[in-house]
């Protein structure tokens, strides 16, 4: 939609709604994730994720990324 952007990085807290992570080029982000977050899956600290955010920094949708996954 018209105003998002997509914000690919780590997880680094879970604080009630509020997720702060690192983007790829290691900006902090902050994003709002509430009941009308389309959510794959469950989320935790550490994980690589994808986020389809508003303008106003609500995650409209979360994915996680498998391809960036450290290989065991």
């Amino acid at each position: 939609k018209a105003g998002s952007k997509i914000v690919e990085g780590d997880i680094l807290k879970i604080e009630g709604e509020f997720y702060t992570g690192h983007d790829l080029v290691g900006h902090e982000v902050r994003l709002h994730v509430d009941k009308t977050t389309h959510q794959e899956g469950s989320f935790k600290v550490g994980d690589k994720v994808e986020a389809y955010v508003t303008e106003k920094g609500h995650a409209r949708a979360l994915y996680h990324i498998t391809h960036m996954q450290p290989v065991p």
